[in-house]
């Protein structure tokens, strides 16, 4: 084998094994364990955000919502006890591109992986869901 071959198959080599332990920070941590604090029934308190920041509640929109996080991994979303989703979901972490922190994200896997929100608690009673878009909503629950 010539010296230009080797050297050829050395660099490529040390491209690989670069790629390879390289982190993202997008990079999933784990996808099979989360907080067990997260399941339960959840009750809508609030709403804020929006382009405009406004706050809405249960009061202001004339409904109630409820969120059932099952140990399944099936969601339950209700509108004034009507049913008005049912997904599998995931709670996968992973490095927030922000400030590369774990942060917690809701997947629900029935919508492509297109409906997604990061998910945290306070207190392990207060739920509080992201939306994960420009000047989307933050969501609070509590047991």
């Amino acid at each position: 084998m010539n010296l230009r071959i080797k050297i050829m198959i050395f660099s490529l080599t040390l491209i690989m094994l670069s790629n390879n332990s390289c982190i993202r920070k997008n990079t999933i941590i784990a996808n099979t364990s989360f907080n067990a604090a997260y399941l339960g029934s959840w009750e809508w308190i609030k709403s804020k955000g929006g382009f405009d920041g406004r706050t809405i509640t249960p009061i202001s929109e004339g409904y109630n919502q409820t969120i059932i996080l099952s140990y399944t991994g099936i969601l339950n979303w209700y509108r004034n006890d009507s049913l008005i989703l049912y997904s599998n979901y995931d709670i996968i972490s992973q490095f927030s591109p922000n400030d590369g922190h774990s942060i917690d994200i809701l997947i629900l896997k029935d919508y492509d992986n297109s409906m997604r929100y990061r998910i945290s608690l306070s207190n392990n009673d207060i739920l509080i869901l992201y939306d994960q878009m420009m000047d989307g909503f933050i969501h609070t629950y509590s047991r």
